[in-house]
């Protein structure tokens, strides 16, 4: 039964966790494309949307391992990667101490304009075309 201000019917949330349960792969985490190897993202986004629903991953265990073996094998992808394993890994109530290991390379990331990024290694010229003028 729908409750007050639940705007997802049963069937629809069933359909749902169906189809981010079927983005599972046997290394533990998601992948939209249902191959391996599973990606942060993908694995970030099926739990967040599982939490949506108010669920959780059919094996947290596994997802957890999924991102215990990245941190393993080094960092998990950069600044996307590491928010992507603390996300996951509070969602799970999984401890995040290991990525302490990690806050000396993300301070080497942060910018001369104090955020954290490439702002003063894009080169603007990329967004513009060689073709068009984007000048009036």
């Amino acid at each position: 039964m729908r409750q007050h201000g639940d705007i997802f019917s049963a069937a629809w949330r069933r359909q749902a966790v169906g189809y981010v349960e079927r983005c599972r792969l046997e290394d533990g985490g998601y992948f939209l494309a249902r191959m391996l190897p599973s990606g942060s993202m993908d694995t970030y986004f099926a739990v967040k949307s599982l939490s949506i629903l108010g669920e959780k991953p059919a094996y947290p265990e596994a997802v957890a391992e999924f991102f215990r073996d990245q941190m393993k094998e080094g960092a998990p992808g950069g600044l996307t990667g590491l928010f992507a394993t603390a996300e996951v890994m509070n969602e799970l109530d999984q401890p995040v101490d290991d990525l302490r290991r990690y806050i000396p390379r993300i301070l080497a990331m942060q910018n001369r304009a104090g955020g954290f990024g490439t702002v003063e290694n894009l080169y603007v010229e990329v967004a513009r075309s060689e073709e068009h003028t984007t000048e009036p």
